[in-house]
């Protein structure tokens, strides 16, 4: 049946029996269920019956809550029980339990418990609870249930140390756990990274194993230390706690208590990353294994600074797997991890058995990892986040039934050589976070402890930790390798789901990859002890490294709470201290320095290096794109520069970008390049001018050359270099104008300054008598039209007098205005003819 009909199902009964049962009173009302104190029973064990009952109404009331069993041979009588239910002000629920009563020995079967609760007389409340009996644990091996809890907070802090958000206080103190836990004596409530630690303490014959994230510990220490700001239910307000306050030293006491339920080993405690990150995924995509390392070594140093273990258990955080981070692992002395086994064990190589057994994989020196599978369909489908709609108690109840019936039948009919190891890891908060109810969430858990301690007294089944399960089920099977992925089968949720935003955000990341890539390149720091080393004596690397190990925390970047603000924070003090250990500086000019469409322009980039280390082998590209581009390595040392140059010509006016990326052969990792850096020059190209050229020559004594023959002497030639009448420069227009002359090439350069039509030079040449044949030409980087940039002329230089030519002018002069007289006195004798016709 849908588990959302069976709610609102049991939700209509208990309705009904509130408001209809038969001489129920109309005005009393409560709500309650039954229960027993394990879900299945061996013959000749003890049981206990159990009534939670919940007071509805402001008054309290004398009542007989009596049990039975319905269907059980046999059947022992169970005592009826008198209890006063207090009225709604005095108390959210009572639990109720009774005298135990040994189970007889009957046929292995599902059998019932009845429950009727009277006052008055009446029948105000009933209910029902099915138990099994089981002549011994399934398949004869008792399944060791590893229960994996994954507590986490992201480092929800800025850069600077100010918290940004204060769930890793309200997850401690205050998620509305009440009626059922209170910190007794300290605060009113309880939240959930506590209520693991008090169960514990609940039920000691539980064992788990517990991981408390270091970036969730870091700032548990710092609220410890430091002080803190929580809701005060008395004011209604926050207040600030000291860090001598009971609160502060509730979490100090935590620790403590952890680290003695490690001691008893009763709770074996992992570690992870620092900052909780895909390391799997960085790992093949990144390739930044000194880096995971270090974020691993500072998470296993918090854990033991805080809670004062030195853990040899890792929770892979996202279970985001890489055969990579086998070695890294070992290499931190870490022997035990949980892996998914949905995804990771069915693709995964080697000597194969089933997931409920410990499996061997190792590094190229044989040195071996223990990996454990969780079962995937009891940890989610039976606890986690499609199993968590607890509205109402019964429910949260009946599902912690549920698990172990499901549990006893999986491991049923087996041939087991050795007891299975049954693993549920799951997160251990958000699960109940996520329930209507957050009470009845930690409910459950409460009623998970009480029946696996009671199974395990019976010795049906029972709880362990990893150390435990190698014992009792060593690990014999080889893997050669597991499958690349996360708990989700794949790794959208953290790089695509938000489509463009999250492309954008993981550019952002590998340009600072690329910074980082190639600083340890250029430092020549290709070990971890080099790594180390780097570390202990730069402390600006160190911060660099550490704000790249918060802005990779994977949090920041699952979907449906994606951070590009924090992510962007972290980036920006990361640029903030690399500058610090990598200085360059890059500049741009262009010639000609404005550049013009349709004109060549040459881009040049200049690179120095400001550091006291070479820049070796870097890979510089500069590209125009779609037109053009340059690639080449250089190594520069410390206060050199090196120059790198891109020719090329665009077709439109408007602004351009020209692309400078630099990379260290360090950078490639398949078809992804990690650039130190790239940079984008807008350049702005001005539509191109059209000149014109016209030429003029004076000769000796004013005399117009070109058109009549020049003495000899001094020439002077003007060459005026123009636009189109009524236009103006833009901007000043460098000119070349080159005047080709008896076998001699003149040059002049100008300038039409911006706002001026035109430019004129004077070439002054010295020529002697004879015909000269000369041509002029204007070049300019911004006239790309060129055919009407050049003229052609002669002049003729012949050796006169003066005096004759004035003469000549003179008789010219009177031969014209005889020539004027005749054709005036011819028009006269025209006229008067005709007229007397």
């Amino acid at each position: 049946m849908n588990k959302a009909v069976m709610i609102m199902l049991t939700t209509i009964i208990i309705i009904s029996l509130i408001t209809a049962s038969p001489g129920m009173s109309q005005t009393y009302k409560i709500y309650a269920f039954v229960t027993t104190d394990s879900p299945i029973y061996l013959p000749g064990s003890h049981m206990v019956a159990e009534a939670y009952v919940y007071p509805l109404v402001q008054e309290s009331r004398e009542a007989i809550i009596k049990f039975y069993f319905t269907d059980l041979p046999n059947a022992p009588t169970i005592p009826e029980i008198h209890v006063t239910i207090p009225s709604a002000n005095d108390a959210r629920f009572i639990h109720v339990e009774s005298q135990p009563v040994t189970v007889p020995d009957v046929n292995d079967g599902t059998y019932h418990l009845h429950m009727q609760i009277i006052v008055n007389n009446q029948v105000i409340y009933e209910d029902t609870v099915d138990f099994w009996i089981r002549h011994g644990p399934p398949s004869g091996k008792p399944p060791m249930i590893l229960f994996v809890w994954h507590n986490h907070q992201a480092p929800n802090y800025w850069p600077d140390g100010t918290f940004f958000a204060n769930w890793h206080i309200d997850h401690f103190f205050k998620d509305s756990l009440t009626p059922y836990f209170k910190i007794d004596n300290t605060y009113p409530d309880m939240g959930t990274y506590y209520l693991h630690y008090y169960l514990l303490k609940k039920y000691p014959n539980i064992k788990v194993n517990l991981h408390y994230s270091p970036s969730l510990l870091y700032q548990l220490y710092i609220a410890a230390n430091k002080g803190f700001t929580i809701y005060d239910p008395n004011t209604g307000s926050t207040r600030k706690i000291p860090p001598n306050s009971s609160l502060a030293q509730a979490i100090k006491d935590f620790f403590k208590g952890l680290k003695q339920l490690h001691d008893e080993g009763r709770a074996y405690l992992l570690t992870t990353e620092f900052a909780h990150t895909i390391a799997g995924y960085i790992m093949e995509k990144l390739n930044i294994p000194y880096l995971l390392k270090y974020d691993i070594w500072l998470g296993k140093e918090w854990t033991k600074k805080v809670l004062g273990v030195d853990t040899d258990a890792i929770w892979t955080a996202e279970m985001a797997w890489s055969d990579k981070l086998v070695p890294i692992y070992l290499d931190l002395g870490i022997k035990y991890t949980v892996l998914d086994g949905t995804y990771h064990f069915p693709g995964a190589r080697g000597d194969k058995g089933t997931i409920f057994e410990p499996y061997i994989i190792k590094d190229n020196e044989g040195r071996e990892l223990i990996v454990f599978f969780r079962d995937q369909e009891v940890s989610d489908g039976y606890i986690g986040f499609t199993n968590n709609d607890w509205g109402d108690a019964r429910t949260a109840d009946r599902d912690a039934r549920a698990l172990y019936y499901h549990i006893y039948n999986k491991h049923s009919f087996k041939n087991y050589k050795y007891p299975p190891i049954e693993v549920i890891a799951a997160d251990g908060e958000n699960w109940i976070l996520f329930a209507p109810s957050h009470a009845n969430g930690a409910l459950f858990l409460d009623r998970i402890y009480k029946y696996v301690s009671r199974l395990t007294d019976q010795g049906i089944m029972n709880t362990g930790t990893f150390s435990d399960a190698v014992k009792v089920h060593p690990p014999e099977r080889v893997l050669t390798s597991i499958t690349w992925t996360s708990w989700l089968g794949g790794w959208g949720k953290w790089t695509t789901e938000q489509g463009a935003k999250h492309k954008e955000e993981w550019e952002k990341l590998y340009e600072r990859i690329g910074k980082y890539k190639a600083y340890m390149y250029y430092k020549n720091i290709d070990s971890y002890n080099k790594f180390i080393d780097e570390i202990k004596k730069n402390p600006k690397f160190n911060e660099s490294v550490i704000d790249l190990i918060h802005a990779i925390d994977s949090d920041f970047w699952w979907s449906e709470f994606f951070s590009p603000g924090v992510i962007d924070a972290w980036l920006e003090e990361f640029d903030h201290d690399i500058s610090n250990i990598m200085k360059y500086k890059i500049s741009l000019t262009t010639e000609p320095s404005q550049p013009v469409a349709q004109t060549t322009t040459k881009a040049i980039v200049t690179i120095t290096n400001n550091n006291d280390y070479q820049m070796r082998n870097t890979i510089i590209t500069l590209s125009m794109p779609g037109i053009n581009a340059t690639t080449k390595q250089v190594t520069i040392s410390p206060g050199d520069s090196v120059n790198v140059s891109l020719i090329f010509k665009v077709d439109k006016a408007g602004t351009k970008q020209l692309v400078l990326t630099m990379y260290t052969p360090n950078a490639k990792i398949g078809k992804e390049t990690f650039y130190l850096e790239t940079r984008y020059f807008k350049i702005k190209f001005l539509s191109p001018i059209d000149l014109s050229l016209k030429i003029s020559v004076i000769g000796p004594n004013g005399v117009l050359g070109g058109i009549n023959p020049t003495p000899p002497g001094t020439h002077k030639i003007f060459a005026t270099v123009s636009l189109a009448e009524g236009e103006t420069a833009s901007f000043d227009v460098p000119v070349k104008i080159y005047l080709k002359i008896g076998g001699q090439t003149y040059i002049k350069e100008a300038t039409m300054f911006k706002g001026e039509n035109s430019v004129t030079e004077v070439f002054n040449i010295d020529l002697k008598t004879g015909t000269y044949t000369y041509e002029v030409n204007v070049v300019s980087p911004y006239d790309p039209f060129i055919d009407n940039n050049k003229f052609t002329g002669q002049i003729i230089v012949t050796q006169t007098r003066q005096e004759n030519t004035g003469e000549n002018t003179q008789l010219l002069i009177i031969l014209a205005i005889i020539l004027w007289i005749i054709v005036a006195v011819l028009a006269a004798l025209y006229y008067i003819k005709h007229k007397r016709s």
